[in-house]
C-alpha cells in the first residue's frame, strides 16, 4: 500500500516539476529569443604496427597542474538544456576496446575515486602551434597526433592557427581557457627538456567552484628541438618522431607513464610506435567521462 502511494506521489511530483520547468523555459525563451517551441521541447538529434626501430636514450615526460578553482558561468543554452533535463551533447564517442589486456594509468584521478581527470567531451579542444624550431613537417606531425588521439578518445580538436606564444610552463598558465600550445623548444629555454627528454606534455586541471570534480581546460605539448634534428639522421626517424608526438598528446589528455614495454606510454621508448592495448583502454576511458 505504502509503495503504491509513494509511486503515485512520485508521478504527481514529476508532472508538477515538468510543468514548472516548461513554464520557466517559456519565460527564458521570451527573454532570450531562443525560439524553442513553447510547452514542447525541441527534438534533440543524437550525436552521431609496431616498428622494430629503436630510440635509445630518449625519454618522454608528462606534467600536470591541478587544484586551480575557476568560476565559469554557463551559457544560456546550457542552462536551458539543464532546465528541461537534457545534458550537453557529446561531440564524439570513444571506441570499443578490449579490457585488461594491457597497462595504463592516469595523470590524475578524481578525489576518492578511480575516475580520471579529463577534458570535457562535449567541448572542442582548441590548440595552436608555434612552429619555431620544429621540423619541416611539423604540421603533419601534429595533425596526425590529433587524429590518433581523437580516434582513441572521441575528443574533437580544433586548430586555431599558428602562434608566437612560448609560455611553456603549465604552472604559469593564466588563461585557463586559452588554446593548448604545441611547439618545439630547447633545454636552455625550457629546462624540463634537459637530459634525454624528447618531449613534455600535460594539462591544467580546474574545477568550476560548484563541485569537487576536476577537468582539464588547456595544456602544453613541448617537443625537443635537438631530438627531432637527430631523428632526421635515423632510418626510422619519421615513425619515431610521430610516436613521440602521439605520446605527448596522450599525456595532454590525461595518460601517465607505465612500466610496460608493450605500451607507447612506457617512459623510455624502445621502439613502440603505436598505442598498445593498455594505452587504448586508458584513452577510451578518458574520452568516456561525463560532460561537465
Amino acid at each position: 500500500m505504502f509503495d503504491s502511494l509513494r509511486a503515485r506521489l512520485a508521478r504527481r511530483w514529476r508532472a508538477r516539476s515538468m510543468t514548472r520547468r516548461l513554464r520557466e523555459l517559456d519565460r527564458l525563451d521570451r527573454s532570450h529569443g531562443l525560439g524553442v517551441p513553447t510547452g514542447r521541447p525541441a527534438a534533440q538529434k543524437k550525436p552521431r604496427r609496431q616498428s622494430n626501430g629503436t630510440l635509445p636514450g630518449l625519454l618522454v615526460a608528462g606534467i600536470i597542474v591541478a587544484g586551480v578553482v575557476a568560476f565559469s558561468p554557463g551559457d544560456t543554452t546550457g542552462s536551458l538544456r539543464s532546465l528541461i533535463g537534457w545534458g550537453p551533447e557529446r561531440l564524439g564517442a570513444p571506441p570499443q576496446v578490449a579490457h585488461g589486456e594491457g597497462t595504463f594509468t592516469f595523470m590524475q584521478t578524481q578525489r576518492n575515486s578511480r575516475e580520471p581527470v579529463s577534458y570535457d567531451p562535449c567541448k572542442r579542444i582548441e590548440y595552436v602551434i608555434n612552429p619555431e624550431g620544429g621540423p619541416d613537417n611539423y604540421r603533419e606531425l601534429v595533425d596526425t597526433a590529433v587524429r590518433h588521439t581523437s580516434e582513441a578518445t572521441g575528443f574533437r580538436f580544433e586548430f586555431q592557427g599558428t602562434s608566437d606564444r612560448r609560455d611553456w610552463e603549465i604552472g604559469g598558465i593564466r588563461g585557463r581557457n586559452d588554446p593548448v600550445l604545441v611547439g618545439w623548444a630547447t633545454a636552455e629555454e625550457y629546462d624540463r627538456l634537459s637530459g634525454d627528454v624528447a618531449g613534455v606534455g600535460g594539462s591544467l586541471a580546474v574545477r568550476d567552484g560548484t563541485t569537487t570534480t576536476l577537468h582539464y581546460t588547456t595544456g602544453r605539448v613541448v617537443l625537443d628541438v635537438d631530438a627531432f634534428e637527430d631523428l632526421d639522421t635515423m632510418r626510422e626517424g619519421a615513425l619515431l618522431g610521430q610516436a613521440i608526438v602521439d605520446h605527448e598528446f596522450a599525456h595532454l589528455v590525461g595518460l601517465d607513464h607505465v612500466q610496460d614495454a608493450r605500451e607507447l606510454m612506457n617512459a623510455e621508448n624502445l621502439g613502440v610506435t603505436t598505442y598498445g592495448p593498455g594505452d587504448r583502454e586508458g584513452l577510451a576511458a578518458l574520452g568516456g567521462v561525463p560532460c561537465t
